[in-house]
């Protein structure tokens, strides 16, 4: 019996070290804006600085838009719309220099030192009918 309970304690103080391991959770930043200063259709990218409010970005950063362009999550908000069907989804043509964007990446994107993979991209600029 006493070595069951020794059993039983050695289980349960395994099962307490594992449970309270430090697990890091891969936080999605939705809202950090950027201005486009140039787009590479080819392969997908668009190149952004910050805008005067932000500092993620710097002068210069490059974003990967495939996954957003593969899932469709390219989109924009007419804000000035007073029915409930503002949202609409664009192409990733529609962007242009000069347009400014509201960005959704994963923190761990933004520690890399690649080109950073956006989830989606929503037009900011008010100028789409």
């Amino acid at each position: 019996m006493k070595r069951l309970f020794s059993i039983l304690f050695v289980l349960l103080i395994v099962a307490g070290i594992t449970g309270c391991k430090n697990t890091e959770d891969d936080v999605l930043h939705l809202g950090l804006n950027a201005i486009i200063v140039e787009i590479d259709h080819q392969q997908q990218l668009i190149y952004v600085s910050d805008t005067e409010h932000e500092d993620v970005f710097g002068r210069r950063a490059v974003i990967d838009c495939s996954k957003a362009i593969e899932r469709d999550s390219i989109f924009y908000v007419d804000y000035d719309s007073d029915t409930t069907d503002n949202l609409r989804f664009i192409e990733f043509e529609d962007l242009m220099v000069g347009d400014m964007i509201i960005l959704g990446i994963y923190e761990s994107e933004l520690n890399g030192t690649d080109a950073i993979h956006v989830e989606d991209i929503q037009l900011s600029t008010q100028r789409l009918d």
